[in-house]
């Protein structure tokens, strides 16, 4: 074949650049080749492969807390909050907002490669009917916890401002519970669809 030697590289690399030590290294190399596959035109199979290494990736350093840990900390006993913790609040609220986010956007990430993959798949003629559904259905998931993190900063700045912080404090640890919930429950079907395109992959 023409791009044998390039395919071959290009996956060797794909394989070898497990080793970089930043996982968001890794991920920006395995889409470079991506691109470079695009651009020569390899058979779509190689282009499907790497896509479902970089959602492995993706979803292997999303970084979303268990759901169990997040039922402990619903469960955990309150503390009386003071002026003293409230900028320690503050603090911590906004470091887990960015890290929500962060995590919001590497699953958004993975969901747009996926519905390239199926895009593909759909183009060799293959049904991908329950992949699709699947990704729909992480895609609701992610509007609704985007809509939460959007209302968040809001809510961490309520726990200062407001006479009642003990309350402020209690809707945004909820708040907090139900984004984790939904991109939990978003990556899970992420990795249902990604288990169903990867099934219909011809190795």
């Amino acid at each position: 074949m023409q791009y044998g030697h390039v395919t071959e590289t290009l996956l060797r690399t794909h394989f070898f650049c497990r080793d970089t030590p930043n996982p968001h290294q890794r991920c920006a190399t395995l889409m470079r080749k991506l691109l470079m596959y695009r651009i020569l035109s390899i058979p779509s199979t190689s282009v499907r492969r790497l896509i479902i290494g970089c959602c492995t990736l993706l979803l292997c350093t999303a970084g979303i807390a268990h759901a169990e840990q997040s039922e402990e900390r619903r469960s955990a006993p309150e503390r009386p909050l003071t002026a003293a913790t409230h900028e320690g609040i503050v603090a911590s609220g906004s470091t887990l907002q960015t890290r929500l986010f962060a995590a919001h956007d590497k699953l958004s990430r993975v969901h747009a490669h996926l519905m390239t993959h199926v895009a593909l798949l759909k183009e060799d003629g293959v049904v991908v009917s329950d992949a699709v559904a699947a990704l729909r259905e992480a895609d609701t998931l992610l509007s609704q916890a985007e809509a939460l993190l959007r209302i968040l900063p809001q809510h961490i700045r309520a726990v200062v401002q407001t006479e009642r912080p003990q309350e402020a404090f209690a809707s945004l640890r909820e708040d907090v519970v139900n984004v984790r919930t939904l991109l939990i429950e978003a990556q899970r079907k992420l990795h249902e669809a990604l288990a169903l395109l990867r099934a219909m992959t011809v190795e």
